[in-house]
């Protein structure tokens, strides 16, 4: 699956989380993070413990746009 195509720039998508970063959930998810940029032009930054968004209006952001991965 390509994300971008080769020498463009490279995407950022924003991944909230309603989870601390001791989490499980958030521990999964930082190494999804680590690995989407060997294999793409995508950056996935996860902004924790409902940074963005609480954990009831993720489905909402992510439904909108507000945030790419949730």
């Amino acid at each position: 699956m390509i994300f971008a195509a080769s020498g463009a720039a490279a995407a950022i998508w924003d991944m909230v989380l309603a989870y601390s970063a001791t989490n499980r959930h958030s521990h999964i998810a930082a190494q999804f993070s680590a690995e989407v940029p060997a294999n793409t032009d995508l950056e996935v930054v996860i902004h924790q413990g409902g940074a963005l968004f609480g954990g009831g209006e993720i489905y909402g952001a992510v439904r909108c746009g507000a945030g790419a991965l949730g």
